[in-house]
């Protein structure tokens, strides 16, 4: 029974994952200023800041969605990897690589949410990485 639901399990897992990362890359490479977030954690507004600041800003925040969005692809090929042709291995590797990533998005939220009291979205990356943690245990023992 277990060699049946586990696959299934995780694929489930690893598409709720695809749909936060999609939802956190497109959000961030769409956005022209800080997220509202952001500007709580910062104290100040977007247009108080210096442009060449507000470039580099904006730049980072680029990064973290490209990032996010490859994680994202990671996840739709973690989603069905017999259909990708991957071993259970390559897919525990992807799948390991995507926790490490929802980990540290979860860890670096929840730390500027306990500094600043900005209302981060730590729960909703510790849910993207829990859900990413027990989809990779459930690739491993399937």
């Amino acid at each position: 029974m277990n060699g049946e639901i586990l696959p299934v399990a995780a694929g489930v897992l690893f598409s709720y994952a695809a749909i936060g990362s999609f939802f956190a890359g497109f959000r961030l490479l769409a956005s022209r200023t800080f997220l509202p977030f952001h500007e709580q954690a910062a104290g100040l507004a977007w247009e108080r800041i210096p442009d060449r600041v507000r470039v580099l800003i904006l730049g980072l925040m680029r990064v973290a969605g490209l990032g996010a969005m490859m994680t994202g692809i990671l996840c739709l090929l973690d989603c069905v990897p017999s259909y990708f042709e991957m071993t259970r291995g390559v897919a525990v590797i992807a799948g390991g690589a995507i926790t490490l990533y929802w980990f540290g998005v979860f860890a670096v939220t929840l730390y500027v949410h306990k500094r600043t009291r900005a209302n981060t979205p730590f729960k909703a990356s510790l849910s993207v990485f829990a859900a990413t943690a027990i989809g990779t245990v459930a690739r491993a023992v399937a």
